[in-house]
């Protein structure tokens, strides 16, 4: 790695103080000029005012290149977790020119895009990112359900009926495939967005865990905007709002809980209609549409639902620090 041969931590306190000499350089004249004024004037109230604008001036000076906010803790946290983002979309489209041009067959379209996926975004934490997974907490399991209730709920609403079908879909080996396949997808999609970027966000926000599950659920969300390349956008938008409101339950459960195999299993149960859509109509996706109405009230529904989700997430977040080194 970069760490081996540079001493990261000189570069930037070279550059800090580059910054800081820069700024100094534009900044004194004007300080000077404000206390020769107060000289001139002499009088309490006037020295008062400029005496309180120039102490303004130098601690907004000092917390711009010596605070918290600094470029080593941007590029730790919050820009890594964008940089990141967008290299989950381009391992995405590259994986895709893959499977075009190797003419993959379809069942095996969607396993090779997550596992390629997955094994990208493991090597980019492994050498990169280094931020430790908790994969299993076995602690007090009937309280991990406990806050895991409200994301059981709205899973469970939506695998009862899907599981229905399934259960009078006669059994072919397809069937298994596929049901690998949706565990693939939720170890990946979590693995990706709650195991690795919502700490990377926490990095950038350690006191406020709910700002970091909110920014990781709104980039989940909005990856399923790449949908619209084959469904239409009055399918995909309900859908990017119900992608954040269940990436919501899944991160504060995983940062409450500090166990991502339970968002993991919440999540292929949330996915057991792509199989559904796999078996029944494996070569079309037109079934999978919205007219302007109906997808203007199930958006409704979804944002209502993504508010209740938060409010969940604030209370479950309440003294939680979010693992991030």
């Amino acid at each position: 790695m970069g760490g081996d041969f540079l001493d990261w931590q000189r570069v930037i306190a070279g550059l800090k103080s580059a910054l800081a000499t820069a700024f100094w350089r534009q900044v004194s004249p004007t300080v000077s000029g404000l206390v020769t004024t107060a000289d001139n004037l002499n009088k309490p109230f006037s020295h008062l005012m400029l005496n309180y604008a120039i102490l303004r001036l130098l601690t907004w000076g000092n917390y711009l290149l010596l605070g918290e906010c600094s470029m080593r803790k941007f590029f730790r946290g919050f820009g890594l977790a964008i940089i990141l983002f967008i290299y989950v979309i381009a391992l995405f489209f590259i994986a895709a020119l893959l499977i075009h041009y190797t003419k993959m067959p379809t069942r095996w379209v969607g396993i090779f895009q997550d596992a390629f996926v997955l094994l990208g975004v493991w090597l980019f934490n492994r050498y990169i990112a280094h931020v430790p997974i908790n994969w299993w907490q076995g602690r007090q399991m009937w309280l991990q359900l406990y806050q895991a209730l409200p994301a059981i709920i709205v899973v469970g609403l939506l695998a009862t009926a899907n599981l229905a079908q399934i259960v009078h879909l006669p059994f072919s080996v397809l069937m298994v495939l596929y049901l690998g396949y949706i565990i693939l997808v939720g170890l990946t999609e979590e693995y990706i967005f709650r195991g690795v970027l919502m700490p990377l966000f926490a990095r950038s926000f350690p006191k406020r865990p709910l700002v970091a599950v909110a920014l990781s659920s709104v980039l989940f969300g909005g990856l399923h905007i790449m949908n619209s390349t084959h469904l239409s956008l009055t399918y995909v938008l309900p859908q990017i709002l119900f992608a954040m409101a269940i990436g919501t339950l899944f991160a504060s459960l995983y940062a409450r809980t500090k166990n991502l195999l339970l968002p993991v299993i919440l999540h292929a149960l949330t996915d057991l209609s792509v199989v559904v859509q796999l078996l029944q109509h494996p070569n079309s996706s037109a079934n999978l549409n919205f007219s302007s109405e109906v997808s203007m009230y199930v958006s409704i529904f979804y944002g209502t639902l993504l508010i209740v989700a938060i409010g969940v997430a604030s209370r479950q977040l309440r003294h939680v620090k979010i693992q991030t080194d």
